[in-house]
């Protein structure tokens, strides 16, 4: 780890952070696969109902939790796993810059 002892403060203070977000987000990814159906769909199926709801409340639409299931889910998983490319590969660049110098 001596790249780590040439970066600046703030580089070593971002590296941190989003080396523990980066773990973070694979715990959380990791914990939410371990579910059983049962359970996912209890989870996706009230984050359904907030989000029909919301939709149905801004665009006065008749939507249920079962009309946008589906996209809530799709949606959640491309969220996921963005958070955790970007702050993967955030982390890396903290450090890979430093090393080109």
């Amino acid at each position: 780890m001596h790249f780590f002892i040439k970066l600046t403060k703030k580089r070593k203070i971002l590296f941190i952070i989003f080396s523990v977000l980066t773990l973070f987000l694979i715990c959380f990814i990791f914990s939410n696969s371990l579910k059983n159906g049962a359970d996912s769909s209890e989870d996706s199926e009230k984050v359904s109902k907030i989000v029909a709801n919301l939709v149905n409340f801004i665009f006065n639409t008749k939507y249920t939790a079962a009309d946008v299931g589906g996209t809530v889910r799709t949606f959640a998983h491309f969220s996921e796993f963005a958070a955790l490319s970007f702050c993967f590969s955030y982390t890396i660049r903290l450090i890979s810059e430093k090393m080109k110098k």
